[in-house]
């Protein structure tokens, strides 16, 4: 996590049609809650669908994700948000 100055991690596996929880790092079980979530469901679910990335300041990702919601003081420092599918 330190060589891309990341403070959360996590990544799920495509099983059937849900993204499963993998592997999480730092304070990513704080943000994602759901071990289990639907191809299509949630920003992770949306990239698998589209296939696609989605990279962009967290302040425009409100509300596209239960866990991604507007800064707290906890959570100022976050800035950044990406997800994306590999094959």
């Amino acid at each position: 996590m330190r060589l891309l100055d990341l403070d959360n991690a996590g990544f799920r596996l495509l099983e059937g049609d849900e993204l499963v929880v993998a592997g999480l790092a730092g304070s990513a079980p704080a943000t994602m809650l759901k071990a289990r979530i639907k191809v299509g469901e949630s920003l992770a679910g949306r990239v698998v669908a589209e296939g696609i990335a989605i990279i962009g300041p967290l302040d425009t990702l409100f509300g596209m994700a239960p866990s991604i919601s507007p800064p707290t003081a906890s959570s100022a420092t976050r800035t950044t948000w990406a997800a994306s599918a590999l094959r």
